[in-house]
């Protein structure tokens, strides 16, 4: 599991010194354990899914962040960020190239009867579960149906 990865990831920063990457480590490891909760609570499994989920809404929240930091002139706070966000891509799987997805878009258009937007974004989404940009995503789907 990932969240295990991260937890073992926090003390092996510790021992090296490397304080910051520990303390933004240990923010993912706690979302990971209100999601493990939250499941729980809901009476369902938390799985790989799940934390690659997580992960990708971090990456959003940073990626939307460092857009705000950058109109603001705030360097420091960008570079902040997108440390964090090289960190979060670590462990994510690894990103699909735009003609891997172009691929996989014009299949699954390719297989609906009268493919449309949303139904195509929320199939596309499906396949390629946290290994695709959502932004990406959209693009192609948008290209592909022209």
């Amino acid at each position: 599991m990932i969240y295990e990865k991260i937890k073992e990831d926090v003390i092996t920063a510790l021992k090296a010194g490397y304080k910051q990457k520990a303390s933004f480590l240990r923010v993912l490891a706690s979302e990971m354990q209100m999601g493990i909760i939250a499941a729980k609570t809901n009476a369902t499994e938390f799985g790989e899914d799940d934390e690659i989920a997580i992960l990708t809404k971090e990456v959003k929240r940073r990626n939307e962040a460092t857009a705000l930091y950058e109109k603001a002139g705030e360097v420091q706070r960008v570079e902040k960020e997108q440390f964090e966000i090289l960190i979060i891509k670590k462990y994510l799987p690894q990103q699909m190239s735009p003609e891997e997805l172009e691929k996989i878009v014009s299949e699954v258009v390719a297989a609906m009867d009268a493919p449309d937007f949303g139904s195509v974004m929320k199939q596309v989404m499906l396949t390629v579960k946290g290994k695709a940009d959502g932004n990406l995503v959209s693009e192609v789907v948008k290209k592909t149906l022209g």
